[in-house]
C-alpha cells in the first residue's frame, strides 16, 4: 500500500501488510481474532520507519433482510506493539455498518460504515510533548459495491476522519477516497 500527501508530501509513506486470522460463531456472536503485521517505509520504500504488530479481538453481530439489505454493529479491543516502541498503543472501537441493493439482481449495493475507537498510547515522546496521548476517532465511509460475478466485486468508497487528540499536533480532519478490486478463488 502507498499513501502520498498532498500538503506535508514527506508524510508518504509505502507499507507492506499481512493479516492472518480466524473466526467462529459463539452464542449467535460473530467472534475474529486477527494478527496483522505491516512495514512502513518513506515515501520512497528506501528507509523502513516503522513497524507494527496488530491483535485485534472483535464480536459482532449481523441481520439481513430477503430484500438483500443488511445491518452489521461489532465492538473490538486491539494492541499493538510498535518498534519504534512509542508508537505502542492499545484500542477499542465500536461499528455499525449498513448495506442496501440498489438493482434487482443486487450486483449494485450501497453502504454507509461509521466507526468510533478510543486509543491509549504507552508513552507517545511524552517527554518532548508533555502530555500522555489518549485519542478519540470518528469514521464515517460511504460507498457503492460492484459484484458482476460471484468472485470478483469492485468499491469506490468515501471516508472522512476527525481526530481529537491530547497531543495536539495529533488533532486532525482528513477524507479519504479510495477504489478498490477483489478477487476470489475459492479452492
Amino acid at each position: 500500500a502507498t499513501a502520498q500527501y498532498r500538503q506535508f508530501s514527506n508524510l508518504g509513506y509505502v507499507a507492506a501488510q499481512g493479516a492472518i486470522g480466524a473466526h467462529t460463531t459463539l452464542y449467535g456472536l460473530d467472534v475474529d481474532a486477527a494478527y496483522a503485521p505491516s512495514v512502513i517505509f518513506d515515501r520512497e520504500a528506501k528507509s523502513r520507519q516503522l513497524t507494527q504488530h496488530r491483535f485485534v479481538v472483535t464480536v459482532g453481530r449481523g441481520w439481513a433482510t430477503r430484500e438483500g439489505a443488511s445491518l452489521r454493529v461489532a465492538a473490538s479491543i486491539e494492541r499493538i506493539s510498535a518498534d519504534p516502541s512509542p508508537y505502542t498503543n492499545s484500542g477499542a472501537a465500536i461499528s455499525a455498518s449498513a448495506a442496501v441493493p440498489l438493482n434487482r439482481e443486487r450486483s449494485l449495493n450501497g453502504f454507509v460504515a461509521m466507526t468510533g475507537v478510543y486509543r491509549s498510547y504507552d508513552n507517545y515522546f511524552e517527554d518532548f510533548v508533555g502530555v500522555a496521548r489518549r485519542d478519540r476517532l470518528l469514521e464515517l465511509s460511504v460507498g457503492l459495491g460492484w459484484t458482476p460475478t460471484e468472485r470478483i466485486s469492485l468499491d469506490l468508497r468515501w471516508t472522512q476522519s476527525r481526530n481529537w487528540s491530547t497531543s495536539d499536533v495529533n488533532r486532525y480532519r482528513a477524507g479519504v477516497g479510495g477504489l478498490g478490486l477483489r478477487a476470489a478463488a475459492r479452492f
